[in-house]
């Protein structure tokens, strides 16, 4: 008889449920942090549209300070989406 070491069979099961355990966490993870940017995605888009249409009723959100913060909300709307897909 050869001599080998084995493990029951019990061990090895469970090893294999806690592998694959692990990987679904990883999983579930990874799933989770993209669907964070894809909600962050929609919300800027939101702002960003209804900020361009305030822009059109009221004309002081058109001056000053106000455009760059158009352009920032516009920015991330885009950088958010890039990073859900």
């Amino acid at each position: 008889m050869l001599a080998c070491d084995t493990k029951p069979l019990s061990i090895v099961r469970v090893t294999m449920i806690e592998k694959i355990q692990s990987q679904t966490h990883f999983v579930q993870q990874k799933e989770k942090s993209t669907m964070d940017m894809s909600i962050l995605a929609d919300w800027f888009t939101i702002i960003f549209f209804v900020w361009f249409g305030l822009k059109k009723f009221i004309p002081a959100l058109d001056q000053g300070f106000f455009p760059t913060l158009g352009a920032i909300v516009a920015l991330g709307a885009a950088v958010f989406t890039a990073l859900s897909t």
